[in-house]
């Protein structure tokens, strides 16, 4: 830690990057569980639903252009990235808060 931080600027600073990067990683979920897969489109989802609605799909259009990233497996990708980027940088504090309970377990 620099000289001029204290614990709680850092602190702050953790909280704000674990929230961004989780949201990052609730959008890829939601995303997912809207019925945009990999393998395509989910039977009975959502984006099933979305998809009879609108029929012939538009190139380009948001509904081809997430089923794509979703083919891709960039959908998948960014959720594993945001949640595994929030476990990188919450490990440093849990292993705190272990060292914190077994200390006064002891006690």
């Amino acid at each position: 830690m620099a000289e001029n931080q204290d614990s709680e600027s850092t602190i702050g600073w953790r909280t704000y990057t674990i929230g961004a990067l989780a949201g990052v990683g609730a959008v890829g979920l939601g995303v997912t569980a809207l019925g945009f897969a990999p393998a395509g489109i989910a039977a009975g989802s959502v984006a099933a639903g979305w998809q009879a609605a609108v029929g012939n799909v538009a190139a380009g259009s948001a509904f081809a252009t997430t089923q794509s990233l979703a083919a891709k497996g960039i959908i998948i990708s960014i959720t594993k990235a945001g949640f595994g980027s929030c476990a990188a940088l919450l490990t440093p504090e849990l292993r705190g808060l272990y060292n914190w309970v077994s200390k006064n377990e002891e006690s």
